[in-house]
């Protein structure tokens, strides 16, 4: 709205001229085409969502192993389903190809 009101009073030939510089003003090469402010803003959320995500799982773990009553973890203990450390057969048996198949 400012470049128009600097442009009212101007020839048409300078108003599309004006128009048009400001239209490719992204492809000039000596400018930077993006702006860094929303780049940088970017990586402190990426970078810090980790570090967050650790800080509130040890805070939930640490507030479960103060508060927790030993008799109701031993019952899920035994309730619990096993979670499945230990490798299948056919996970070792394709570790044991895979060794072969590399040797």
């Amino acid at each position: 709205m400012k470049q128009l009101q600097k442009l009212k009073d101007k020839p048409d030939a300078e108003i599309s001229s004006k128009f048009f510089q400001q239209s490719v003003k992204m492809f000039d090469p000596r400018t930077g085409n993006y702006d860094t402010k929303h780049e940088r803003a970017l990586c402190r959320m990426v970078s810090g969502l980790p570090p967050a995500i650790m800080l509130a799982t040890d805070a939930y773990n640490l507030s479960r192993m103060m508060d927790d009553d030993p008799a109701a973890a031993k019952k899920r203990k035994e309730s619990k389903i096993p979670s499945g450390n230990e490798p299948s057969g056919y996970e070792r048996l394709f570790n044991a190809c895979n060794v072969w198949s590399f040797e």
